[in-house]
C-alpha cells in the first residue's frame, strides 16, 4: 500500500537530523519488503530496511502509517513520542526519526505544516507518516539458531516447557516494571505486541529478549495522575488505575 510513497520520501536525507546523529547515522536503504516475521498491524506497514555501509537488515525498522485525519495525525504523533523517549531502549524498540509524506506535493513535512493540512479537514487529502526505528534483534542477523516471535506465537511453541516458561515469568517481570516506570496505559497491549528474541543452542531455547511494541494508543499519565503511583507502583496498583481510566472513573 505504501511502498511508493515511501520510496519516494527515503530518498532524502530526513532521518539524519542532529537530534539523532548520536543515534542513527548510516544512511539506509529501502528495498520494499515487508518485514519478515512481524504480524500485520491494523495501524501501519513495517518494512525491512537495509544499513547501507554494512549491510545489515537487522538494525533498523520503518514503518509507514496512512494519515487520513486529526485523529490517525494525533495517534502517529503519540506512538512517535513514546518510541522516543530513552526509556524505550529498555522496554521496546526505540524510535530514532520520524516524517511525513504529501504524496500531491510530493516531499516531506514536518509536524506542524503536516498538522495544518489535517486540521483543513480537506476530503481525501491523505498524508503517510513514516518513521525509522530500531530494530528487535539490534543488528543481530537472524539465523537458525536466532529467531524472534510475538509472545502469542513463542508461547504456543514453548509454553508448556517448564523452563522455559520460568524464563520468560523473569524477563516479563522486568519488561513491565521498566514500562511501567513511567505510569502509562498501552491501550492495545496483547500477545502480538510483545515479541520475544531466542536462540536455540544445542536444542536449548534461550530467551534473549521481551519488547513492547505498536504505541499508538498508548496513554502517558500527567503529573496529577503519577501521584496515585507514589509509593504505590506496583503492576497490580497500576492495572487497578487504568481500569478506573478506561471505565471512565
Amino acid at each position: 500500500m505504501f511502498k511508493s510513497k515511501v520510496k519516494k520520501a527515503i530518498k532524502g536525507d530526513w532521518y539524519k537530523g542532529n537530534d539523532v546523529k548520536s543515534l542513527f547515522i548510516n544512511k539506509v536503504e529501502f528495498e520494499g519488503k515487508l518485514l519478515p516475521g512481524a504480524a500485520s498491524s491494523a495501524f501501519g506497514e513495517p518494512y525491512q530496511l537495509k544499513d547501507a555501509v554494512s549491510g545489515n537488515k537487522f538494525k533498523y525498522v520503518l514503518k509507514a502509517v496512512g494519515i487520513e485525519d486529526m485523529n490517525d495525525f494525533i495517534m502517529f504523533l503519540n506512538e512517535v513520542n513514546t518510541g522516543l523517549e530513552k526509556s524505550a531502549l529498555k522496554w521496546g524498540t526505540r524510535i530514532f526519526t520520524y516524517t511525513f509524506y504529501d504524496f500531491i506535493q510530493k516531499k516531506t513535512l514536518d509536524s506542524q505544516s503536516a498538522r495544518q493540512i489535517m486540521e483543513q479537514g480537506i476530503p481525501n487529502r491523505m498524508l503517510t507518516g513514516i518513521y525509522i526505528m530500531q530494530h528487535v534483534l539490534r543488528g543481530r542477523k537472524a539465523t537458525k539458531s536466532i529467531k524472534f516471535k510475538s509472545l502469542g506465537d513463542f508461547t504456543d511453541l514453548f509454553g508448556k516447557i517448564p523452563h522455559i516458561r520460568n524464563q520468560l515469568v523473569i524477563r516479563l517481570q522486568y519488561l513491565f516494571k521498566e514500562f511501567y516506570k513511567q505510569p502509562k496505559l498501552h491501550g492495545d497491549l496483547h500477545l502480538h505486541n510483545i515479541l520475544v528474541v531466542y536462540s536455540i543452542e544445542k536444542k536449548n531455547v534461550l530467551i534473549k529478549d521481551v519488547k513492547i511494541i505498536d504505541y499508538g494508543a498508548t496513554y502517558t499519565f500527567n503529573d496529577k495522575e503519577k501521584r496515585v503511583f507514589d509509593n504505590k507502583n506496583s503492576l497490580r496498583n497500576i492495572g487497578q488505575k487504568q481500569r478506573s481510566i478506561i471505565k471512565g472513573n
